[in-house]
């Protein structure tokens, strides 16, 4: 297995460039079809697939009211049904002729040459959800997800800085966009279009007193009256924005253009050969970020089956086992739930049962490390009732948007019978800028650039990393920060070109910030590092320590602090020295006797108070639930003394990480 082949050679500084093997001459840019924009997909598939079905929902059988939330939440049928591509082609050119006819989406000229008609969109993954992108896709419109899991400042920057005009969302965020537009926050937001008109209560009725809105019927009705013919659509125009989270400013626009998802689609259509036709996927994973976005028009682009989940995540299991997909796109945080669940109920197992599921398990995770993940006796006796879980029918699981350690992938590749890969990538890169291969048996890389995008590795010599490295064996194994190129790599940031420069340089590389190593022989990519100062949590979310801790020393009796986190976990845990008079006093306060640090270190009430006081400096300061400590350590060890700070007093991170290994493996154990 040959992941890559040097077309460039190496020069100073950094290794030879490597592309996908069989497209050494010249990088993809466009699917087999030939099709360049995701408009032109579309209207192959009107013509083409006009009877096939597409897009699944579960209808809703009636409405009932959520005593805790006080809003109307569906009752579903226990089914899918599907839109025919005849029946999008109808709904979606209603919709895009609507939202001409009702002057929705006027062009902003604010930024160089490009003249954008945003239409906002914020809502869970929904049919009305793919229709409106649709739209946006048949009439040149821009779509502009939000979502508020960066929180609401983030969300007012989004809007204020495309000056979006009207957003799609569901009856749910009425309240907090009518404050914001009544308030004063989004003077550029004039209309609402809630998507599921059937949800809105009578207090949102309220809310929308003084805004201009329509129901997402009523923009249908609007563009029926005087359907639009389609404008002739361009590889470069923008087909969406996305937002990506800021570590330590506000996030960024990358404007994602026709011409890098298509150039992606076409990359995937090497390596993710199974996508097919019969193809079932479930989205659930938020059509707002680039990972599903771009699954989501591969497989319309296949003009496969796209189910849309109930809306409850916590409901997932319902789902999966009426859609029964045939492959499972997912994160690690779902990935390591499932591992934990499936590893339980083994483990409960007793006598027989507990004998059989042993050795069922330990066959198969050896003969995995040879690439097989079927057994023709234990499938049928300990692990196809496993597959269940998945709804019996999934082939393929796919994980990205941040790592997944190497047991949980083999585990799991032996408990449901399939293959696991692995992708990597940036928003900037669309996502899916390297994918393992199915059929390799190792599960600790990334496997091998797309064909779309070539790579190579620049030195990293401040910790040291080089192209120079070579493995124990003596055997070239270079070492340094991916970078890549192609036409999947983004134009750029909207309204910043400083922020564009700081990661495509002027050679049209993008700078990841992950460091990683080529593998002898297979030429495979492994991830080793990170370059900056910022990581991902397992559920994606990124992570800026330094920003953090200077949070986090402001809480009284905090002298220095080191905030850790690891990409395998979902929480952060935290190192910290103490100031000797203020924590003493903060002791006292919180009824705890103490005379020394020491005493304090070895205090589990102390340890408490200081999380909750911790829980209390975060709130004060607007941090989201996943920058919160978790649990703390308290070193009575200044990290002075013990040579961690360099002489302008700086955290060294990397000699922190490793002084302070084994109290991080043990602050880990039992917290996920």
């Amino acid at each position: 297995m040959l992941y890559g082949v040097e077309v460039q050679p190496k020069k100073d500084g950094e290794t030879g460039i490597y592309r996908y093997p069989g497209f050494e001459k010249e990088l993809i840019t466009a699917p087999k079809s030939g099709d360049r924009t995701i408009q032109e997909i579309l209207l192959t598939n009107f013509k083409k697939s006009a009877t096939r079905e597409f897009l699944g929902y579960r209808e809703v059988e009636s409405w009932k009211v959520d005593e805790k939330s006080k809003r109307k939440v569906p009752v579903l049928l226990n089914s899918y049904r599907y839109y025919t591509w005849a029946q999008i082609e109808e709904k979606t050119r209603a919709l895009g002729s609507g939202i001409e006819n009702l002057g929705l989406a006027p062009v902003k000229s604010q930024y160089k040459d490009y003249h954008l008609r945003f239409v906002g969109i914020h809502s869970k993954n929904s049919v009305e959800w793919v229709l409106t992108d649709f739209a946006n896709s048949l009439y040149g419109y821009t779509s502009m997800p939000l979502y508020d899991t960066l929180g609401e400042e983030a969300v007012d920057h989004m809007l204020g800085e495309t000056e979006l005009t009207t957003l799609f969302m569901t009856a749910d965020q009425i309240k907090k966009h009518a404050k914001r537009v009544k308030g004063g926050k989004a003077t550029h937001l004039k209309n609402f279009v809630i998507m599921d008109e059937d949800a809105i209560t009578d207090a949102d009725l309220k809310d929308l007193e003084g805004v201009k809105w329509y129901k997402f019927s009523e923009v249908i009705e609007a563009g029926n009256k005087d359907i639009k013919p389609y404008p002739k659509v361009k590889p470069e125009d923008i087909q969406t924005f996305s937002y990506t989270s800021g570590t330590t400013s506000m996030p960024k626009g990358a404007m994602i253009s026709n011409r890098n998802l298509v150039a992606t689609i076409g990359g995937a259509e090497q390596r993710l050969y199974f996508f097919k036709e019969d193809t079932v996927h479930l989205s659930y994973l938020p059509l707002a970020h680039v990972f599903e976005k771009i699954v989501f028009f591969f497989l319309t682009y296949k003009a496969a089956k796209y189910g849309i989940f109930g809306g409850d995540v916590m409901k997932l299991k319902d789902d999966l086992s009426i859609l029964k997909p045939t492959i499972f796109i997912s994160v690690p945080r779902l990935f390591n739930k499932f591992y934990d669940t499936i590893k339980g109920k083994l483990q409960d197992l007793t006598g027989c049962k507990s004998t059989l599921a042993r050795k069922a398990v330990a066959t198969k995770l050896q003969n995995v490390e040879h690439g097989k993940y079927t057994h023709t006796v234990y499938d049928s006796l300990v692990f196809n009732k496993m597959k269940q879980v998945l709804g019996g029918n999934c082939k393929y699981m796919l994980s990205a948007s941040a790592p997944l350690s190497v047991p949980v992938k083999k585990y799991l590749k032996i408990a449901f019978s399939s293959p696991f890969l692995e992708g990597y990538g940036q928003t900037e890169g669309i996502g899916g800028e390297f994918v393992s291969h199915p059929d390799d048996p190792r599960v600790d890389t990334i496997g091998g650039p797309l064909p779309m995008n070539e790579f190579k590795l620049i030195d990293v010599p401040e910790m040291k990393y080089l192209s120079t490295d070579k493995d124990e064996e003596g055997r070239p194994a270079p070492r340094g920060e991916i970078c890549v190129r192609g036409a999947n790599v983004i134009p750029g940031y909207y309204k910043s070109e400083e922020k564009t420069r700081e990661n495509i340089d002027e050679d049209g590389w993008l700078h990841s910030g992950d460091i990683a190593t080529i593998l002898p022989g297979t030429l495979a990519v492994k991830i080793v590092d990170r370059r900056k100062n910022i990581f991902k949590l397992a559920q994606g979310e990124y992570i800026a320590p330094d920003k953090l801790e200077q949070v986090y020393k402001t809480t009284q009796g905090v002298g220095d602090i080191y905030v850790y986190g690891d990409s395998l976990k979902s929480n952060l845990v935290a190192i910290v020295n103490l100031d000797k008079g203020p924590a003493l006093k903060f002791a006292q306060a919180s009824n705890i006797q103490a005379q020394s640090v020491e005493e304090l270190a070895n205090n589990d009430a102390f340890k408490k108070a200081l999380l909750d006081a911790f829980k209390d400096t975060a709130a004060a300061n607007g941090l989201k639930g996943f920058e919160r400590i978790a649990r703390v350590h308290i070193d009575p060890v200044l990290f002075g003394e013990s040579d961690l700070v360099t002489t302008t007093f700086k955290l060294k991170r990397n000699e922190a990480k490793t002084h302070y290994q084994a109290v991080i493996e043990k602050l880990y154990e039992g917290l996920e």
